[in-house]
């Protein structure tokens, strides 16, 4: 090549290289040795390296907006939430795939419960076998703060006989003694309640671990607040459950284990009864179902968890931290209920029961009740406080069933007692 030519090649070859903002001297090794040469030697750039794969024209990852729920001061004045409006549970035929249906239009900061997701799928079919039970997985132990949550977080998942097929209900729950005891919702715990005291036998829970869940306990009520069913004995007939999430907690016990002959320890998480604070960094466990069709929930339902912080505080008609917000989650969906709010020392701080929507950000944030408003108010009710139910679970949980049960489940189903 003539050298006037290849003069003029290498500088237009420089130019190029300098206007994209590289160095030269940087790429000279992977050009023609001869041309190399001469650029290293000579090479024109002055601008600072800039490397080829970042992007000159990307902005900044904008900050989140804070969104409020609500514009009342932290537990300044007692209040009374306000009654949640929720998601309507998704019904479907047997070889329909559930939609779910959201409230395009919905009002600033609307709160959503986290009803159990509810599918139906398949023809009816006779209850699991032993076989199909025992298909379990335990999770690896970790004894990190997050592999505990994980390890101590469930899954209640629970079929019903319907004419159409087979209805599935599943939502959280979060164990809270080596004995089996965990905690969830009412509105979760309702579906155990009835296949209690179900003659028909066509209702039919488990509790389920791991990820994705699978069969690994048998459970009964311990306890279910008497004023919580009273004040929902419609919600198996109507699409749009309401509440404030006031008295919506429940405790359930482990009868019998489906991996083992025997119940050996389950993981569990302290508990804290202590009133969280705005801006408290919390962490949020549970097993969201909003995006999974019914087929999936058997098979593919994966625990999720998410670091978040308290946005809100609210008292239900006390100065009392009852009941909080969240900062925006991807656990705020219909399956979460019942699922765990932890402290940065990985203590139960309260569980999962509604979500809100705020209109601007069109971003779903999480609405618990604390596990100090629990306990204030079981004591209140029963002069027995959470320690004496999850210390005395099987004395309690037998005294449920024979004092209790039938006449709760009447009430939820409409039967006369």
């Amino acid at each position: 090549m003539a050298p006037v030519i290849q003069k003029l090649l290498i500088s237009a070859l420089v130019g190029v290289i300098s206007f994209l903002g590289w160095q030269p001297k940087d790429y000279a090794n992977h050009l023609p040795k001869e041309i190399g040469t001469i650029i290293e030697n000579n090479g024109a750039a002055t601008s600072s390296p800039i490397s080829p794969s970042v992007n000159k024209t990307s902005k900044p990852a904008k900050e989140s907006i804070p969104i409020a729920v609500s514009k009342k001061p932290q537990i300044s004045s007692p209040k009374t939430l306000p009654t949640i409006s929720p998601l309507p549970i998704v019904q479907t035929s047997p070889s329909s795939i559930p939609k779910q249906i959201i409230n395009e239009n919905p009002p600033k900061s609307a709160i959503n419960s986290l009803t159990p997701e509810n599918k139906t799928v398949g023809e009816p079919s006779s209850p699991p076998t032993q076989n199909e039970q025992n298909q379990t997985v335990e999770a690896p132990i970790d004894n990190s703060i997050e592999g505990k949550i994980k390890s101590a977080t469930a899954n209640i998942l629970c079929s019903e006989r319907v004419p159409q097929g087979i209805e599935k209900f599943t939502g959280s729950a979060v164990a809270i003694s080596p004995a089996g005891v965990f905690i969830t919702n009412s509105h979760v715990a309702l579906y155990i309640l009835l296949e209690e005291t179900l003659s028909t036998g066509d209702m039919s829970c488990f509790i389920r671990t791991g990820s994705p869940a699978k069969k690994a306990y048998k459970a009964e009520i311990v306890y279910i607040p008497k004023a919580w069913v009273m004040n929902n004995k419609n919600i198996l007939n109507t699409s749009s459950p309401s509440g404030s999430g006031e008295k919506d907690y429940a405790l359930i016990r482990v009868t019998s284990s489906l991996q083992n002959n025997y119940l050996t320890s389950v993981p569990y998480l302290d508990r804290s009864i202590k009133n969280p604070s705005i801006n408290d960094s919390i962490y949020l466990s549970g097993y969201p179902a909003g995006f999974s069709n019914g087929d999936l929930l058997d098979s593919s339902l994966y625990e999720m968890e998410q670091n978040a912080s308290i946005r809100d505080i609210f008292g239900f008609d006390t100065f009392s931290a009852d009941s909080f917000g969240t900062s925006p989650t991807l656990l705020a969906e219909k399956g979460s209920s019942g699922g765990g709010i932890t402290d940065a020392d990985g203590k139960l701080l309260g569980i999962m029961f509604a979500t809100t929507l705020d209109n601007y950000t069109n971003q779903k944030n999480i609405r618990g009740i604390t596990l100090s408003y629990i306990n204030r108010d079981i004591l209140k009710d029963t002069g027995k406080d959470l320690d004496w139910y999850v210390t005395n679970a099987t004395e309690e949980a037998s005294r449920f069933r024979t004092e209790d049960a039938n006449s709760l489940s009447n009430i939820l189903t409409n039967r006369s007692y």
